[in-house]
């Protein structure tokens, strides 16, 4: 009788030790945005690509007229957004970028929930410039 409550006893903490190794996850659905990007006066973001690790996004709000967007949501919650003009006349200024949303869903059950990209911006829509971003350069904020 000791000798099955000794085992009952060690399966039962050998149970708790591999629950508490089980990584913990946030699952959370937020709002990204860019709020501030170095721009030199004049110049137009023409394009981005934006990288999510450990996210999926959802849906893309305030889209510009003019703007071509494809979400690659990879099985892999490694998340790639590419956007560009179609048309000069709808390149942006910082301020119109601040408008664009991405609602994402996060999961951190195995890797850390980050943000990088690019922005290409241009004076003459000859030459671009791109500007690199990188987490701390997006809003973070609990979707609505």
């Amino acid at each position: 009788m000791k000798r099955t409550t000794a085992v009952i006893v060690l399966l039962l903490a050998a149970t708790f030790v591999a629950i508490a190794q089980v990584p913990q996850s946030t699952n959370e659905t937020v709002s990204v945005s860019i709020p501030h990007l170095a721009t030199f006066s004049g110049e137009r973001i023409v394009a981005l690509e934006i990288h999510v690790t450990a996210g999926v996004v959802q849906s893309v709000s305030n889209l510009p007229i003019g703007w071509y967007v494809v979400v690659d949501n990879d099985a892999s919650w490694c998340t790639t957004i590419k956007g560009n003009t179609e048309v000069g006349a709808a390149a942006l200024s910082a301020g119109e970028l601040r408008n664009l949303r991405l609602t994402v869903k996060k999961d951190t059950t195995y890797q850390k929930f980050a943000l990088s990209g690019t922005v290409s911006v241009t004076q003459d829509f000859e030459k671009t410039r791109s500007v690199s971003l990188g987490t701390s350069d997006f809003a973070v904020s609990p979707a609505k």
